[in-house]
C-alpha cells in the first residue's frame, strides 16, 4: 500500500493510496483538527492509519475525508469525525469508523435507504425518538437501526460475532437500536435485503 504525506500550514494530513476499492485510483486524507497537533489525536491518527495497513476495509470506505479531533462526538457528515476514545483498542475504533462510513453509503444510497425506513416506521412504530434508547428523532432511529446492523456484520466478519456482540452491548448509547441489532436482527436485515442494502 503506497503512501503520501502532505502538510499544509500548521496541520499535517497523512494520504493513504487504496489498492483494492471504490478509490483505488484516489487517496484516504486523515488529519487531525488542531492547528498545532495535540498528541492524543496524533496518536489516534496513526492508530487509524494502522488499521487501514491491518484489516481489509477497503470495500467499506464511502468518504476519502477524515478528521480525528479529541473530544468530538464522532459524526459523518459534513466530513466523518472520529474523536480520540479508543485509541489502541482495533474493534472500538473500527466500529467507530465504519459506522460513520456506512452513513456515507445511505447518502449514496438514499432512495433504497429511505424505502426501508418507511417499512421499518410499519414495524416499529413506537420506536423512541430520542436518546439514550433512540437516536435524536424517530427518523434516526430508523436510520441507525439499517447502520448499527452493518457496522455489527463488518465487526463480526472482522473480529467474529462473540467480539461483535460485546463492543455493541458495551455501547452506552443508541440502547433500543442495539438492543434490536443484537437480539432481533432478522427482520431489519429482511428489510434491507428487500431494498438491495447489504454489507458491500
Amino acid at each position: 500500500m503506497k503512501r503520501r504525506f502532505a502538510v499544509a500550514g500548521a496541520v499535517t494530513a497523512l494520504f493513504i493510496q487504496l489498492t483494492s476499492s471504490a478509490y483505488a485510483d484516489e487517496a484516504v486524507t486523515i488529519r487531525t483538527k488542531s492547528e498545532i497537533i495535540a498528541e492524543r489525536e496524533s496518536q489516534a491518527r496513526a492508530h487509524l492509519i494502522e488499521l487501514h495497513d491491518k484489516y481489509d476495509i477497503d470495500q467499506w470506505l464511502f468518504t476519502r475525508e477524515v478528521i480525528v479531533e479529541a473530544g468530538v462526538i464522532p459524526h459523518s457528515h459534513p466530513v466523518l469525525t472520529v474523536n480520540t476514545r479508543s485509541i489502541g483498542d482495533d474493534i472500538g475504533t473500527l466500529a467507530t469508523y465504519l459506522h460513520e462510513q456506512f452513513h456515507w453509503y445511505g447518502t449514496q444510497n438514499e432512495d433504497a435507504f429511505n424505502a426501508a425506513i418507511a417499512d421499518l416506521r410499519a414495524l416499529y412504530p413506537d420506536a423512541p425518538d430520542g436518546p439514550p434508547m433512540g437516536a435524536r428523532n424517530q427518523n434516526s432511529t430508523f436510520l441507525h437501526l439499517i447502520i448499527c446492523t452493518l457496522e455489527f456484520d463488518a465487526v463480526a466478519r472482522l473480529f467474529g460475532e462473540t467480539a461483535a456482540r460485546e463492543e455493541l452491548a458495551s455501547k452506552r448509547y443508541y440502547r433500543w437500536i442495539y438492543d434490536q441489532v443484537l437480539e432481533n436482527g432478522d427482520p431489519v436485515r429482511d428489510i434491507m435485503r428487500t431494498h438491495g442494502i447489504n454489507l458491500p
